[in-house]
């Protein structure tokens, strides 16, 4: 054979074998899956048949169905369109579904319980079905009536109060109680001590140690008797002693001073008689309210408003008035307000830096 034949039998030969190859390959490619870019169906499948009849697709041929992929879809006994009685419809997967048919009933459980919370034990109600996943929600077993009326008696019911109740927070030490009486026994007061005096009423209202004064100098009578707190008194009394008395020794026809006629010592009220307001000072025996002055001879002097008359009178209540913040941390009285036209409002209320409310 010439060399020209040759290279012709050759490339004829090699065309037969390209063809042959180029037929395999396409025979191949029929039998593999279809590209990942293959439309899939747009509508959701009708659930297959089961059971011995139904046709076995294979899972590799061009064209076939996708498996649905919802995570709620599980196998039942029974086909999707005949559900059991009260349940749940529930769809079939297609036979060749990857989904276990052990774990996704408890996930479809878990979310009905957590839907309905007041129904019964979805296990009863659907057959086959398993209880409830572990971190199902369950249903309350108490009583929501008395969960709820406890919780209302917990909310309205009152807060103890803290802390001791506010007249014993004044109470004196025994030393300081013994020099407390030791000077009232040296400027002549007539006293004596009673029990503590307490309200039902109000944990705050009290003495701890209660002094009952009816004299706070010799020969000048505090009518009637008072109860008040040791310090009260003895300011009281440091008053009476220093002012008072030579002060009211300067009105002319009376002779001397004999007697404080009080209005007001120990009560439990709000300030100003009213019940809404902050509790007064006469509460804890600190306050006394005192409405006129009595004389050997003469008329007594009323406290009252006396504003420019120019009287005698009007001197002594003014100088009364006025002194009397010498002694007591709170004084009260004519040109105060209405409510104080009438008394002396005298009290030893602590305030911040020793401040003192003269009026």
């Amino acid at each position: 054979m010439t060399p020209r034949l040759g290279r012709r039998a050759g490339g004829l030969r090699l065309a037969v074998l390209v063809s042959v190859l180029a037929l395999a390959a396409g025979a191949g490619v029929a039998q593999i899956d279809p590209p990942e870019t293959a439309p899939r169906p747009q509508t959701r499948p009708e659930a297959p048949e089961t059971g011995a009849d139904a046709p076995q697709t294979p899972s590799l041929q061009f064209g076939a169905p996708a498996a649905p992929q919802e995570a709620d879809e599980t196998e039942a006994a029974e086909p999707a369109d005949q559900p059991e009685p009260d349940a749940a419809p529930v769809a079939s997967a297609p036979s060749g579904s990857a989904t276990p048919p052990d774990t996704a009933p408890a996930a479809k459980q878990t979310s009905d319980t957590e839907a309905q919370p007041d129904a019964e034990d979805p296990a009863a109600d659907v057959a086959g079905q398993e209880a409830p996943a572990p971190n199902a929600v369950p249903a309350s077993d108490g009583n929501p009536a008395e969960e709820s009326e406890t919780a209302d008696a917990d909310a309205s019911a009152p807060e103890p109060p803290a802390g001791p109740p506010h007249y014993e927070d004044l109470a004196e030490t025994e030393a300081e109680f013994a020099a407390c009486t030791a000077v009232l026994d040296r400027l002549g007061a007539t006293w004596r001590e009673e029990p503590a005096v307490t309200d039902p009423a109000d944990r705050d209202c009290g003495i701890a140690r209660p002094v009952v004064v009816s004299e706070v100098a010799p020969g000048i009578a505090l009518t009637p008797e008072a109860t008040l707190r040791c310090d009260t008194a003895l300011a009281l009394a440091d008053w009476v002693a220093d002012v008072l008395r030579p002060a009211a020794a300067r009105l002319p026809d009376r002779g001397h001073l004999t007697e404080l006629r009080q209005g007001s010592a120990y009560v439990c009220r709000g300030r100003n008689g009213d019940t809404t307001q902050r509790a007064s000072e006469h509460s804890f025996g600190n306050a006394i309210d005192i409405m006129a002055l009595g004389f050997s001879e003469g008329d007594p002097l009323v406290i009252e408003p006396r504003e420019r008359t120019g009287s005698l009178e009007e001197s002594v209540q003014k100088a009364a008035q006025a002194s009397a913040c010498l002694y007591f941390t709170t004084v009260l009285g004519p040109g105060s307000n209405a409510a104080h036209d009438d008394h002396l409002h005298l009290d030893i209320k602590a305030r911040n830096g020793g401040f003192r409310l003269c009026q």
